[in-house]
């Protein structure tokens, strides 16, 4: 399945729809723009929300928004994988 949201913008009950319980390791999220869980590497907050979302059973994948750390993404160096891009260390 492929579950499809947008404008998280870091806050975790976005990802804690009962709906997406059901949701397995085959299975995507994809947000939309304004994720907002890469701001501040540093704020211990966002480590832990980094570390839940880490532990869902689904991929996270996100488009950048308007309202995204662009200095911290554009750090990452992209690379292929199936036909999509994504940043060279895994995020989430």
């Amino acid at each position: 399945m492929i579950y499809i949201t947008g404008d998280t913008h870091g806050d975790l009950s976005h990802f804690k729809d009962p709906k997406l319980k059901r949701l397995g390791e085959k299975d995507i999220v994809i947000v939309c723009g304004d994720f907002g869980f890469l701001w501040n590497p540093n704020d211990p907050k966002e480590k832990r929300n980094l570390e839940w979302l880490k532990k869902r059973k689904y991929t996270i994948c996100f488009l950048d928004g308007a309202h995204e750390n662009f200095d911290m993404l554009d750090s990452y160096t992209p690379v292929s994988y199936t036909h999509l891009t994504l940043p060279t260390k895994r995020i989430v």
